[in-house]
């Protein structure tokens, strides 16, 4: 079997959604409601624990991931374009050819 292999900025960037994606399920089911760890406690007003951060390292790792996957997407698109640009003529006569894309 052949091991893909993984850029560096990928493999941490998984394992930092891994970590996050985990701080947000121990974050929503605790345990019991009557013996909170202390840093999964929201704060009462003006101060800054673990459950805070949580939602922003999320957002960050979309934020990081989404241009990544776009840029590949963005790629396919631009090169189906470049090879069917020449023949935009002859395709406009067949009926139907761009419900097949």
């Amino acid at each position: 079997m052949l091991k893909q292999q993984i850029a560096p900025c990928l493999f941490t960037l998984d394992v930092l959604r891994g970590i996050t994606v985990t701080a947000m399920i121990l974050e929503n089911s605790p345990g019991s409601c009557q013996h909170i760890y202390a840093p999964l406690r929201y704060a009462q007003w003006h101060a800054l624990t673990l459950i805070g951060l949580i939602f922003s390292f999320f957002i960050f790792t979309v934020g990081v991931a989404i241009p990544l996957s776009v840029t590949k997407q963005l790629a396919k698109v631009l090169t189906l374009t470049l090879v069917l640009y020449p023949f935009q003529g002859r395709l406009n006569v067949y009926r139907g050819f761009a419900r097949r894309f």
